[in-house]
């Protein structure tokens, strides 16, 4: 059973006159069959006997294992920080599994929800949320969450006023511009778009 799964029922033996124990030779027996307890991952041990015209059998072990809780992580390449204009691929780490499932508002943007790569992309300036199910082939199942942020591709709007200057003139000139919006930072690039000589 997986850890903390619902529904478990008790117990079953072919046999009559059946006993339940906790201990292979001592302790009470208990015709009640006991359910197992999956709160943590591990193995069990029960022993059941039967008894046949007054005389009980050996008892025989019955084995309970829980499986622990998975655990997958998600990881993105190259970050899960990106561009508008770019895109990122998802994947899984921490086990294998025979299905999984995105969704949260990142899905939107996947090419596939139930992909183990899937690519974000398209997705406007923002914060999304990705979730993750995934399930193995003993049916237990685990989740992961991972935030995506989404940077909006800046814009700028360069004008400069008509300025004259004389050829030949050996103190540099000064060329001045008004960048929109003014909130941008960071380096730029002059170049040359042409040259208008008279």
């Amino acid at each position: 059973y997986c850890k903390d799964a619902t529904g478990v029922p008790a117990l079953t033996a072919t046999g009559s006159n059946l006993l339940w124990y906790s201990d292979e030779f001592t302790g009470t027996g208990s015709a009640t069959a006991p359910t197992p307890t999956t709160t943590t991952a591990g193995t069990q041990e029960y022993w059941v006997s039967q008894t046949l015209a007054g005389c009980e059998s050996a008892r025989a072990n019955i084995t309970v294992t829980i499986l622990n809780e998975l655990t997958p992580t998600i990881t993105a390449i190259p970050d899960f920080e990106l561009c508008a204009n770019a895109s990122i691929t998802l994947g899984i780490t921490g086990g294998t599994y025979t299905s999984r499932t995105w969704s949260g508002t990142a899905a939107t943007y996947l090419n596939s929800t139930s992909l183990a790569s899937p690519v974000f992309s398209g997705a406007p300036a923002g914060t999304y949320t990705i979730d993750l199910l995934v399930q193995d082939a003993n049916g237990c199942e685990g989740t992961a969450t991972e935030t995506i942020t989404v940077h909006a591709v800046p814009s700028a709007v360069l004008s400069a006023a008509d300025q004259a200057f004389c050829v030949d003139v050996s103190t540099p000139e000064l060329v001045t511009a008004t960048i929109t919006p003014g909130t941008l930072t960071g380096a730029g690039v002059w170049t040359v778009a042409s040259e208008v000589t008279e």
